[in-house]
């Protein structure tokens, strides 16, 4: 986002692959507020990762920033739903 802010006139996009819940509901806002076409967050259904911090505190604790790509692959356990080698194998088995 700082690069966005920064730097106006460079095309800055972001994409995540599996990340955690990385701030409450105001950061999630002001994120999304900046760079809300800019940003794809990427993950395997079923990973345990994406859910984390629980949010066990109460709705506004911890948030996602938008844009969410939940990709389906049931082949998977929960563990190597993370790997980020699957994350891109399913990728590309979508564009197949």
């Amino acid at each position: 986002m700082n690069l966005k802010i920064f730097f106006p006139q460079k095309n800055v996009i972001v994409y995540t692959f599996a990340s955690p819940r990385t701030g409450d509901k105001r950061y999630a806002e002001i994120f999304n507020s900046e760079m809300k076409n800019y940003t794809q967050r990427i993950y395997i259904n079923g990973d345990l990762v994406p859910e984390t911090p629980f949010t066990t505190n109460g709705p506004d604790s911890y948030k996602h920033v938008d844009k969410k790509v939940q990709l389906q692959n049931h082949d998977l356990n929960v563990l190597a739903k993370h790997r980020i080698r699957n994350i891109i194998n399913t990728i590309n088995d979508y564009n197949k």
